[in-house]
């Protein structure tokens, strides 16, 4: 069995040496040439077993993938290994979400189990189809970055989550072949489009959008600010999406391009301001205005944070604001 410190450490050393891992698409949509599948993986898996934590799953087809890129087809699997390697807090609960999801690979064919010992803890796992013909490519180094990634103390953040919104991000993103630059390597889904795959609220995105592009530098988007449509008298403006790529040095010029080419698509979409000028002349983020903090400043700067932060946020009239700041000091006296 795989227990002990030296044998966790061999079996890191072995995933850790291949630069990218491949994750099926499957997991988070169904491909248009897929007519085998109704749903998508964390889909079908929350219908496997309701109580399942779905976002678990994306580790364990990452840790089951990385040993097949190395070329090995049958993969050693010990659950307190298996949390030790993602930082996964060793919880009973935890360990039950993961059995779950190696269950759930095995149901559908996507994985065979060889028990060794205690099943429920120790057993040998053969790749049969985990990525199929549609997969992602996904850097290690950025599966590190999410993994070793600290939690702020002032909230909390999960990891699997974190990790499916990105892989869900460069799942989406075009990719040119060698050398091409026929299209811009980006993706625009709106927040309802991911919520639909892989069911994030809108505030859980934008919180963890914030750490992967502010603070893990993973991934960079701009949005394309408010729009009317050509055709509207009343020219009723709308949110129009944001465009996301990856970070790789040329990620500006690939966010330019891809603001072009969502022009062209939507024709009768005339935007309100110049998302290319905010790219090329970006401004400073506003000071994260919170209901510990928020005496302290004035309401312009409130509105100007809550618009920036917390998008989807009812922004309150000045005067139920300064009522609410009145109070506020009222209680701290």
């Amino acid at each position: 069995m795989i227990e002990t410190h030296d044998e966790i450490q061999e079996v890191k050393q072995s995933v850790n040496y291949e630069q990218f891992t491949l994750l099926p698409n499957l997991l988070f949509y169904v491909p248009k040439s897929d007519r085998e599948h109704e749903s998508n993986l964390l889909k079908q898996i929350k219908e496997y077993d309701a109580s399942i934590d779905e976002y678990k799953l994306i580790f364990v087809l990452h840790y089951i993938n990385s040993y097949s890129k190395a070329g090995l087809d049958r993969v050693p699997f010990n659950i307190t290994m298996f949390t030790q390697i993602y930082n996964i807090d060793d919880r009973t609960r935890n360990k039950d979400h993961i059995k779950t999801c190696v269950d759930f690979l095995e149901s559908i064919q996507m994985i065979d189990i060889e028990p060794l010992g205690n099943r429920d803890k120790y057993f040998m796992i053969t790749n049969r189809s985990i990525s199929g013909k549609n997969f992602t490519m996904i850097p290690y180094d950025s599966i590190q970055s999410i993994v070793s990634y600290s939690n702020n103390k002032k909230r909390s953040v999960d990891k699997g989550k974190l990790m499916t919104l990105y892989c869900y991000l460069a799942s989406r993103v075009f990719n040119n072949k060698k050398g091409s630059t026929k299209k811009a390597e980006i993706c625009y889904p709106t927040y309802e489009d991911i919520f639909e795959d892989i069911k994030l609220t809108s505030d859980t995105i934008t919180k963890y959008l914030g750490i992967l592009s502010e603070e893990l530098e993973l991934i960079k988007y701009i949005s394309t600010g408010t729009y009317y449509n050509k055709n509207d008298k009343d020219k009723k403006c709308q949110n129009g999406n944001n465009i996301y790529t990856l970070v790789d040095g040329d990620e500006v010029n690939k966010l330019l391009q891809g603001l072009k080419e969502y022009r062209e698509a939507f024709l009768k979409r005339v935007l309100t301001g110049e998302p290319e000028e905010l790219l090329l002349n970006p401004k400073s983020p506003p000071i994260e205005i919170t209901s510990e903090n928020f005496t302290e400043h004035s309401y312009e700067e409130y509105v100007e944070s809550t618009k920036y932060y917390r998008k989807d946020k009812q922004i309150p009239t000045k005067e139920l604001w300064q009522q609410a700041v009145d109070d506020k000091k009222a209680k701290q006296k």
